[in-house]
């Protein structure tokens, strides 16, 4: 066990990461993936499953670049700069959205109609994955607590689109173990200036209007009051 921040060996340059259940992903500068960790359900993309990694690990199974990546609970996915996506890992709800339910080490995700995909969510504790498109929003996997926002409960093993206001423009997508939330930008008249800044990856701030869908306990519903579909989360509210 570690109690504090340890630098990770061999591992330079990252730009992106995300952390599953018991590992995590790593995304560096040359658009290559490494990942540590358990294994167990070959959520790194590896062969096979087996013992976890103690020290990142590249993932080969890719011949594309990434443009961007997401941990689940225990699967991964990976984006390409063709807007395509590719996942691995548990299977057991759906989530990997390949049409089966059998764990894999590299599948590709089934978007409907062939949309670009520009961002992905999902998290920590979710077996749920979320894929933002250009022309809609997708969601496959766990939906016992509504996660999906799709209208039921049962879960799906394709990408299936979650029903937003025609006015909303989703940017991020967190999913946890029973809800889910969503980012829909909005832009502010008072926002501060910035000035210009040499450093790329520096990025003025952005006003999110927050969406809710899933359990709904800890917002002042009943328990087992689920929120079915995306519900605008009102500022005086939290």
């Amino acid at each position: 066990e570690i109690y504090s921040p340890n630098r990770i060996n061999g591992l330079s340059d990252v730009i992106a990461l995300s952390s599953g259940l018991n590992f995590a992903l790593f995304l560096t500068r040359n658009r290559k993936a490494y990942a540590t960790g358990s294994n167990i359900y070959m959520q790194q993309c590896h062969d096979s499953s087996g013992e976890p990694t103690i020290e990142p690990k590249e993932i080969k199974a890719f011949s594309k670049r990434i443009t961007s990546l997401e941990a689940g609970s225990e699967s991964s996915y990976f984006l390409f700069f063709d807007g395509t996506v590719s996942s691995c890992g548990r299977n057991d709800e759906g989530q990997l959205g390949d049409g089966t339910f059998i764990d894999s080490n590299n599948t590709s995700v089934i978007i409907p109609d062939d949309d670009i995909i520009v961002a992905l969510g999902s998290g920590s504790s979710s077996k749920s994955a979320f894929f933002i498109g250009k022309n809609a929003i997708y969601g496959t996997g766990a939906n016992d607590m509504n996660q999906l926002g799709i209208g039921d409960r049962e879960k799906v093993a394709e990408p299936t689109e979650v029903n937003f206001d025609d006015s909303v423009n989703i940017i991020d997508i967190s999913s946890a173990g029973t809800h889910t939330v969503g980012c829909n930008l909005s832009v502010l008249t008072d926002a501060p200036t910035f000035s210009p800044t040499p450093d790329p990856t520096i990025t003025p701030p952005i006003s999110c209007d927050w969406l809710y869908w899933g359990a709904n306990e800890g917002r002042g519903g009943e328990v087992g009051s689920n929120q079915e579909t995306p519900l605008l989360i009102e500022e005086n509210t939290i």
